[in-house]
């Protein structure tokens, strides 16, 4: 099957409708049928504004946290018009992708 790669770019400190935002993009995937998502939580980046972000033993976790997700073009049709919805601003890739289970690969 053809598809798109969505990564999305957060923090662990970044929150939409009371919960971790990374969290939240994750369940909203799993509500709307997606196949997976996964959340991957980096050691250290930076953004846009040059600050380098990383986990601190004495305050809350800033770590930089990609949530990915293979999807179909309507699935991100779908996404991107919840994500205006919401309100939400993330930076993001989209690649296309080639997917599928392994032991139906010809």
């Amino acid at each position: 099957m053809r598809g798109f790669q969505l990564t999305f770019f957060t923090r662990q400190d970044q929150y939409h409708a009371d919960q971790p935002l990374p969290d939240w993009l994750v369940k909203k995937a799993r509500s709307m049928g997606f196949r997976g998502a996964t959340a991957i939580v980096a050691d250290q980046g930076f953004g846009k504004n040059r600050h380098i972000y990383s986990h601190h033993i004495l305050e809350r976790p800033k770590q930089p946290v990609e949530v990915e997700m293979i999807v179909s073009e309507d699935e991100a049709r779908s996404f991107f018009a919840l994500l205006r919805r919401e309100q939400l601003n993330l930076f993001y890739f989209k690649v296309p992708v080639e997917y599928g289970m392994s032991r139906d690969f010809e």
